[in-house]
């Protein structure tokens, strides 16, 4: 009688973790078990996809939603296969250390109709970015969300109850993402160049470098162009400032000037945000496009982010402020310690601005002039 009442309990266990998933995601290993150069992505198996999206996760994972079925005839989701194959190898290629931290997967739409129409999935091709869960929500949350879900899983298979959180949605545990959205009429080189930015933007990697790795760039006559039109407006500022300055009016000498210029300059570095996500990468990071925390959590780090570039450029512009005004202010006697100490500090000042971009992009600054 105990062992038949034991094979029910078993049996009424295993219904349930059907019916109510446990919202584990599936570890790294077996994600990537079977990778090889001709598909170096996971696929999902039929009624598998809630399974692998759902869960917190401590790796990043991109998703590509497609089909390969001829009954729905999608031209544009046969022609994106092989670019989908071709940015994950110059990824890996560029990054293997990212092998271990990146999931790339991809989902046969007719295979798993059922839970994409859950999802409100109404057309393919499309990519889904899955941030890592830690950067999402940080240590300390997620470790507890990880906590509340074996808890769930466990209650579950013995029959008791489990009462939910009312802080957490356990069961959309792990789905916050990003969506990318393949549309017609766009080049495939554009097409490349938007999918890259937003991979770049869900796992923190500079992907348009590992794309464009290793290839000869042709020469850029617009670049060119606009770097000496550029140079030619500085040399008339500086021409009509000096002309300015002989003809009684000391413009060098205005502190006002400096002050506005040192406005002007923290309104610009405001727009530091754009630059931390040019190319979808946070710019403070360590080598091999590994990214540095400073911060625990993404949009913090951005802000992070955006008050050094303005710091940086504050402390520079009044270092230089400093030094052209010395001679007014500071007796002889300490005037040659002072320009020293100055200009040693201007140039490890420059030095670590033009470190911390050259780490995010390794072509800075040239690119930028565009």
């Amino acid at each position: 009688m105990n062992l038949k009442w034991n094979i029910h309990l078993n049996f009424i266990a295993l219904i349930v973790l059907l019916l109510f998933p446990t919202n584990a995601a599936l570890p790294v290993k077996e994600l990537n078990a079977q990778l090889t150069p001709e598909k170096p992505y996971y696929e999902v198996s039929e009624g598998r996809l809630k399974e692998v999206m759902h869960g917190v996760k401590d790796y990043d994972m991109i998703v590509l939603l497609t089909t390969r079925d001829e009954k729905y005839n999608c031209k544009m989701c046969e022609e994106f296969d092989p670019v989908y194959v071709k940015v994950i190898n110059a990824i890996y290629r560029k990054y293997p250390e990212s092998k271990e931290r990146v999931i790339f997967a991809r989902v046969e739409a007719v295979e798993n109709m059922e839970y994409l129409r859950e999802l409100g999935i109404t057309s393919v091709p499309q990519v889904w970015g899955f941030p890592n869960s830690i950067d999402v929500m940080g240590r300390e949350r997620y470790l507890k969300v990880q906590r509340l879900l074996k808890e769930k899983e466990t209650a579950l298979s013995n029959g008791d109850m489990f009462i939910e959180p009312d802080w957490y949605d356990l069961e959309q545990a792990g789905m916050e993402h990003y969506i990318f959205e393949l549309n017609q009429g766009e080049s495939w080189d554009a097409t490349i160049l938007a999918l890259s930015n937003f991979i770049g933007k869900t796992t923190k990697l500079d992907i348009k470098s590992a794309l464009f790795d290793g290839q000869k760039q042709g020469f850029d006559w617009t670049l060119t162009i606009q770097t000496f039109a550029y140079g030619i407006i500085l040399i008339k500022v500086l021409q009509h400032l000096k002309k300015k300055s002989d003809s009684g009016v000391k413009i060098w000498q205005d502190k006002k000037l400096y002050c506005y210029v040192c406005v002007v300059l923290i309104f610009f570095n405001l727009s530091g945000f754009n630059f931390t996500v040019q190319r979808h990468s946070p710019f403070i990071s360590q080598k091999e496009g590994k990214i540095l925390w400073i911060a625990p959590q993404s949009n913090i780090q951005f802000g992070s982010e955006i008050i050094i570039t303005i710091l940086i450029q504050v402390i520079f512009a009044g270092i230089l402020i400093f030094l052209i005004d010395l001679k007014n202010s500071i007796g002889t006697p300490v005037k040659e310690i002072l320009v020293c100490i100055a200009g040693i500090s201007l140039l490890l000042m420059l030095f670590l601005g033009v470190d911390i971009y050259h780490f995010k992009s390794p072509g800075y600054p040239f690119h930028y002039l565009k």
